[in-house]
């Protein structure tokens, strides 16, 4: 909530958040919310309003902002690992980004040239094709003399 108070301090439109005339930070802080849109009353359950004037004062946690910027970014929800597994469970579907990158190309297949193995590789289809299989030397690095 803080974040969303603060852009308008951010932008530079104000100096002080409350002073901003859209934002809600006025009535945060104690001054007259001439809307009566907000639940003051459960607001001031949790908060009172020196409290979060403080709250607003305080300078910015840049680690915070930088996370709360990359989830908008990337759409992924801010939540710890644990918070993150419950979801998952719960939803039925992942939330973590999958790996970057292509997958590895394997197919799960009987491998005829290593019947002890799973997966099958392109060396092993050019050994069943009976293709041989070269390997290139190792490189060297030529020094100037």
């Amino acid at each position: 909530m803080s974040y969303v108070e603060r852009n308008p301090v951010r932008a530079r439109s104000v100096r002080r958040a409350w002073r901003y005339p859209w934002s809600s930070a006025a009535a945060h802080v104690g001054e007259a919310d001439g809307t009566d849109l907000l639940d003051l009353a459960w607001w001031r359950k949790e908060w009172f309003p020196p409290r979060w004037r403080r709250e607003l004062e305080r300078p910015e946690d840049d680690g915070l902002t930088a996370a709360i910027r990359r989830s908008l970014r990337t759409g992924r929800p801010l939540a710890t690992d644990s918070l993150l597994s419950r979801l998952e469970r719960r939803l039925g579907r992942r939330l973590r980004p999958h790996p970057v990158g292509r997958p590895h190309k394997r197919h799960r297949l009987p491998n005829p040239a290593n019947p002890g193995s799973k997966t099958w590789s392109r060396a092993d289809n050019m050994v069943a094709a009976g293709t041989p299989v070269t390997r290139r030397p190792p490189h060297r690095s030529v020094r100037a003399a």
